[in-house]
């Protein structure tokens, strides 16, 4: 009797337990039987890359159960660490936590503490984050000094998700922003420390109970690590079971040769493979496990595998169906086939797929199928059934079709082909399973009135015969971009050709017509003979010589893709012409089941024309070529944009930018803007902005330190990166090359982006903003062809959303132009300043917007300083103003790039002058107006006219006497102040924005306002003469004058009248209106007033009145 194979094979050790992290990293033996993965080498890499990049020192290890997370922990631990039983020489020091539900701080703590001193510790200070974060970086310093052979820390907390879910529960007992600190404190220290934490599930996954406020600080948190998924993919896991056990089998080597030949007949071996002998260990490593068991059990467990049903726990098990109870029930010719698997996740995993969306329906078809083939009483058509029930339940990504041939090797030794082949056939007349064509693969029956088969018979007798099956492919495939992959991870930006199909006569149009949207153009030319493929290649070679964005595939359609083509075509037509379907949901289903399936066909044979195994012929820059078409396409396009800049940031390298690059970007703007000056821009921390800095500005050296001038400053002479040099040559040439005349900065842009260079959407404003403060001696930045004379930040914010409004225009001097810059610079410019006409332009500028209102607008100009001035206000070129315009209104030549002297000095001395005339415009209308008026005072002192105006303060009743008397008599106005104050009174506007007609109207205001001031005098004058006469009882004063056009008008007299006199005259009036009054109201009110003025007139004449 044969050995049961419990006794011949079983597995190793290190599949036996789980790790204990602070246990096994302290025993020789812990990590004995560990084989590393591609997933941990490369998460090894990456975390190793952390000890020369500290942006990289802070990673989190996520990933779902039974992934050996811990157990690379650990050979994380082995690897880089410091051996306790001195093994290795040189390494980090390990701080190991295992999770529990706890506060996280004193955990740390104790870890740290029993790390650096070598003893246990059990009790923990009460310590913030900040605080944990400085003994760790204290404790670092200790261990490497003190501690031979140290380097630094490995920080490594394993089952972090408990902590997490203590903080979660108790949020004011535990503290996750200590580990926050600790990242912070790993990307600065000086001695390497390195922080891994180990998760089942994101970080934010634990914080949901949590408040919005608190969600937002843990995902803070989060975003410090570098996260780094963890497990392995189904590849992988076959060629670990394969490693897992330990034991030979009696003549399973023959098996495992015949099984491997079998598997690469119906193309089923894993990719990775690749010869006969790897595949063969593989299989015979896992001899108890069938070879279709040891690929599905991958997907099975990664898809349905619960917390603690791991797939090495399922070989490890003793589970009712499970690996365990086969092993010891049977002897070494058995293997543990698919069937079997069916029959322990129904009893283990059922409830869970079950309660999972997209399967629950799935597998109640499955279990129907099994239920109803139990009842026909063949076990042969029970396995074949559950056979094809866990390879339908897995689907098509794990590549196991449920083909003839695959399950006829499923249950190899167990019945002939010919017998799984019959009972195929049973089953299928049964409906218990059913066949597609397309997919070449058996499925269960789900039942239904129509007969689908009828009705496409029916629709391939309407169709016919499809004349193009590029006319299919046009209107049912997408043809999605196809990526440059080489390409775009050299250079850091996507870069990705649209696809186009055309026939061979469609081809000129379709290779000379440019991409609307995408980098480059493959252009699929669809030949149905040999000849048309040929004269296709001929075409495109002559077509795409110069035009290396361009690649053409000239294909040749076989008969499958005229089939495939054809099948979806008439499973369309049977959805659009069968009615009863809406009313029969299964027919409706295996019709859109069988329609997808088609469709997935003709992608496959469409997709197999640009294989290296076609029989396509590629063409680019005018040379045939076949094999595989993802080198050439990356070839294309290091050819087409080989003056590219290589710049690797995600964020930042692309056509949209997401609203926080864009965010970051800005901030990194106003950065460059601002703080320039400083190391990092002056950006602490590591924001999203500091990335973008660190990879466009500080990699490329764009930004640095000035090694002559000791500071830090933008560096576009010699930048260290060599790819960004020809960018930055286009730049210059644009701005500051070529005619002198401004240009839309749209237009840079468009050159940028552009082939040879290539340049986002996300990275070309950057790079011009970087021009602009570069040279910002020799650029000008105009909006709407407006000057804008100060770059800053809203400007910057305004240029990066409506780029089409501006234009640049860069200037550089040479011969008569270049001295006439450096004679304005050396009057205009502050020492630092450099001598350049943008420069010198901003403070000419700033002179003539200084200028008042008045002087910008005055005919009481010369010539010369008229046409100056027009210079100014009409300039939109520096350059045209500068050397043309300016020198011509000056009565000189203008200027040219030879040597002339005399011409420049006659310029400069004209300058002088008019720049006299003009600055002095204002003053002199000032000196103007003073002169007038003291004049019309009859004084040749503002003093004496001051004093005479605060004589009758107080002492006139009309508004613009008062404010006249008011601004005349002001103390505390000096020089131009006072005139310009009595000046505004007597215009009523301002000096500075008079024009020359207020100069006008001053002249024809003051003697009005003269004429009342002296009126004003006389009466105050009698006034004060009766004072002094001794006379003390009151009096009223009355000013009377007559004139007459054309006549000498009367003197006026003043009369004072007491009281009771005054009272005699109002009573005279009475009398005089009442013996009158028979006359007066005979005439016009108007005459009737003529008539007492002559009256008046008359009696002034008459009567000799004292003032």
């Amino acid at each position: 009797m044969s050995k049961p194979l419990s006794e011949l094979v079983v597995l190793r050790r290190r599949f036996l337990r789980s790790v204990s992290l602070e246990r096994d990293a302290r025993s020789r033996t812990g990590l004995d039987g560990y084989i590393p993965t591609a997933t941990a080498l490369t998460a090894r890499a990456r975390i190793e890359a952390g000890l020369a990049d500290p942006s990289s020192r802070a990673v989190s290890i996520t990933g779902a159960y039974g992934t050996g997370k811990s157990a690379f922990a650990l050979y994380l631990v082995h690897q880089l660490c410091l051996a306790p039983h001195g093994e290795k020489s040189e390494g980090l020091l390990p701080v190991l936590v295992t999770g529990g539900r706890e506060p996280l701080i004193p955990a740390l703590y104790r870890a740290l503490e029993a790390a650096v001193s070598g003893q246990p510790s059990l009790e923990a200070p009460s310590l913030t984050a900040r605080e944990l974060a400085e003994q760790f970086g204290s404790k670092a310093k200790e261990a490497k000094k003190r501690i031979p052979g140290c380097q630094g820390l490995l920080v490594v907390v394993d089952e972090l998700g408990k902590f997490l879910e203590f903080a979660a529960d108790h949020p004011n007992e535990s503290d996750p922003l200590a580990l926050q600190e600790l990242a912070e404190l790993a990307t600065r220290s000086e001695v390497p420390i390195l922080v891994v934490t180990v998760l089942h599930q994101a970080f934010d996954e634990y914080a949901q109970s949590l408040g919005t406020v608190r969600r937002a600080e843990w995902q803070k948190v989060q975003g410090r690590f570098l996260d780094i998924p963890f497990g392995d993919g189904a590849e992988e896991t076959v060629r670990l079971i394969g490693e897992a056990f330990e034991g030979e089998v009696p003549k399973a080597k023959p098996r495992a040769k015949r099984q491997v030949k079998a598997a690469r007949a119906l193309n089923i071996v894993p990719r990775s493979l690749d010869t006969d002998d790897e595949a063969t260990a593989v299989f015979l490593g896992a001899s108890a496990l069938h070879p279709l068991t040891l690929l599905a059990l991958p997907h099975v467990f990664k898809r349905f595998g619960q917390s603690e049903r791991t797939l090495f726990s399922f070989l490890n098990s003793d589970e009712p169906q499970g690996f365990g109870a086969f092993l010891r029930n049977h002897g070494p010719e058995a293997q543990f086939r698919l069937d079997a698997v069916y029959d322990y996740v129904f009893a283990t995993l059922a409830s869970t797929i079950y309660s999972m969306p997209g399967y629950s329906k799935l597998w109640s078809q499955i279990q129907e199928a099994v239920s109803r083939c139990e009842g026909r009483g063949d076990l042969l058509e029970a396995r074949i059934v559950k056979t094809v029930g866990v390879l339908h339940l897995l689907g098509d990504s794990a590549r196991l079709p449920a083909s003839a041939g695959v399950i006829a090797f499923a249950l190899e030794e167990i019945a002939s082909v010919d017998e799984v082949t019959a009972a195929l056939e049973r089953l299928t007349r049964a409906t218990i399973l059913t066949f597609r064509v397309f997919k070449n693969a058996y499925l269960p029956y789900e039942g239904s009135d129509i007969d689908v088969d009828e009705r496409l018979g029916v629709a391939r007798a309407a169709l016919g015969n499809i004349a193009s099956p590029a006319s299919v492919v046009a209107k049912r495939i997408a043809l999605s971009p196809v990526i440059a992959r080489r390409h775009s991870y050299v250079y850091g930006v996507l870069r990705f050709f649209e696809m186009q199909l055309c026939t061979p006569e469609e081809l000129s149009k379709a290779i000379t017509k440019e991409p609307a949207h995408a980098d480059g153009k493959l252009v699929l030319c669809l030949a149905t003979e040999k000849a048309q493929q040929e004269t296709s290649v001929a075409l495109a070679q002559s077509l795409t010589t110069e035009r290396p964005h361009v690649v053409v595939a000239a294909c040749l359609v076989g008969e499958t893709l005229n089939e495939a083509a054809l099948a979806v075509e008439a499973l369309a037509w049977v959805q659009d012409n069968t009615p009863e379907l809406s009313q029969d949901s299964i027919a409706k289903r295996e019709v859109a089941e069988r329609h997808r399936e088609a469709m997935q066909a003709l992608e496959a044979h469409w997709e197999g024309l640009l294989t290296p195994e076609s029989s396509t012929v590629f063409v680019w820059v005018g040379e045939p070529r076949t094999g595989d078409l993802q080198p050439l396409l990356s070839n294309a396009f290091d050819a087409a944009f080989h003056l590219s800049p290589i710049i690797r940031n995600e964020l930042l390298n692309r056509r949209n930018l997401s609203s926080t690059a864009a965010a970051a970007r800005r901030n990194l703007i106003e950065a460059m803007i601002v703080r320039s000056d400083q190391e990092n821009l002056g950006i602490t921390g590591f924001p999203a902005e500091r990335m973008m800095y660190d990879t466009l500005l500080k990699a490329t050296g764009l930004h640095g330190l000035h090694r002559a001038s000791g500071e830090y400053d933008f560096l576009t002479t010699k930048p260290t990166d060599l790819t960004i040099r020809p960018t930055l040559k286009a730049i210059e040439d644009y701005l500051l090359g070529g005619d002198l005349t401004p240009k839309p900065v749209i237009g840079l842009y468009s050159l940028l982006q552009k082939r040879p260079y290539g340049l986002t959407e996300g990275v070309a404003p950057l790079l011009m903003i970087l021009a602009l403060l570069r040279w910002e001696d020799e650029i000008l930045l105009y909006r709407a062809s407006e000057l804008i004379p100060q770059f800053d930040a809203p400007t910057a914010e305004w240029l990066l959303r409506r780029p089409q409004d501006y234009t640049v225009l860069g200037i550089r001097m040479s011969g008569e132009r270049q001295a006439v810059v450096q004679r304005f610079a050396r009057t205009l410019l502050r020492p630092k300043e450099g001598h350049t006409l943008v420069n010198i332009t901003r403070r000419l500028y700033g002179w003539y917007r200084r200028l008042p209102h008045y002087t910008r607008v005055t005919l009481r100009l010369s010539a010369r300083a008229k046409a100056l001035r027009e210079n100014f206000k009409e300039a939109k070129n520096p350059e045209q103003l500068f050397f043309v315009e300016m020198p011509r209104s000056l009565g000189v030549r203008p200027f040219t790039a030879s040597s002339d002297d005399e011409n420049v000095e006659t310029f400069f001395a004209a300058w002088g002058e008019v720049n006299t005339e003009i600055t002095g415009a204002y003053d002199a209308l000032l000196k103007r107006l003073e002169k007038n008026l003291l004049d019309a005072f009859e004084e040749s002192e503002v003093d004496d006219v001051r004093q005479r105006a605060r004589a009758l303060e107080g002492r006139v009743l009309e508004r613009r006497l008062i404010g006249f008397v008011t601004r005349l008599s002001e103390p505390s106005l000096e020089g131009n102040a006072w005139i310009e104050s009595v000046a505004s009174a007597v215009v009523e506007r301002d000096p500075e924005l008079w024009g020359d007609d207020e100069e006008t109207i001053f002249y024809q205001n003051l003697p009005q306002l003269l004429s009342g001031f002296h009126d004003a005098e006389d009466m105050a004058y009698s006034m004060d003469q009766a004072q002094r006469d001794g006379d003390d009882e009151e009096r009223v004063a009355l000013r009377i004058s007559v004139a007459e056009m054309g006549k000498v008008e009367t003197p006026a007299r003043v009369l004072l009248l007491t009281r009771h006199k005054s009272g005699e005259a109002e009573q005279a009036v009475a009398q005089i209106r009442e013996q009158a009054k028979d006359v007066l109201s005979k005439l016009q009110p108007k005459v009737r007033a003529a008539a007492v003025a002559y009256l008046m007139r008359e009696l002034l004449q008459e009567t000799e009145v004292s003032k």
